[in-house]
């Protein structure tokens, strides 16, 4: 019948690509927002064995994440990358060799106007990767960065965000204090 024919899946495999201009995801989680946007992106589709992977490779990656957003004040993180990776299936993006910034903010309202903001972290990691399972797990490997309002910096091989308590772990961090100010 007519009806069936519009519920038969493909029996052999395929690829597909899109490209897209001017790309940006927003995710909304309690009274967190997440923004990924890229100057445009390519999503390929593989199609194989009735499963249908969706991954998308974006290009000049610009994201913000509220960390915090309470009393009418907000931190933020900022992570910049010329590519990054979206796998839709795992709702997982990846990035190698990205820039990370922490934000705080009056508002709460995600912004992207940092004059007034206040710079309370900066540095670059390996790789980072975000998680979207229900809440937010922010991960970046080799993690290199100074705290900006004192003369601290650290590394670290590993750095956590949990997304519900922003809870930080690190493996083989590293501290350092910089007594010539």
């Amino acid at each position: 019948t007519s009806a069936d024919s519009h519920n038969v899946l493909p029996t052999e495999a395929f690829t597909s690509e899109q490209e897209r201009q001017s790309v940006q995801k927003d995710f909304y989680l309690e009274n967190q927002q997440i923004r990924i946007k890229s100057d445009r992106s390519t999503i390929h589709v593989v199609y194989e064995k009735g499963v249908a992977n969706l991954i998308e490779e974006m290009v000049n990656v610009y994201c913000l994440m509220q960390e915090e957003n309470s009393g009418g004040e907000q931190v933020i993180r900022v992570f910049t990358r010329d590519t990054g990776r979206f796998d839709l299936a795992n709702r997982t993006f990846t990035a190698e060799h990205v820039l990370i910034q922490r934000y705080r903010i009056a508002g709460s309202a995600l912004t992207e106007d940092f004059e007034d903001a206040e710079l309370l972290m900066s540095g670059h990691a390996d790789q980072v990767e975000v998680t979207f399972d229900g809440k937010v797990n922010f991960r970046a490997t080799r993690f290199r960065g100074a705290v900006v309002d004192s003369s601290l910096s650290a590394s670290c091989d590993e750095l956590f965000f949990d997304g519900k308590t922003q809870i930080v772990t690190a493996i083989n961090f590293h501290l350092t204090l910089d007594d010539t100010g």
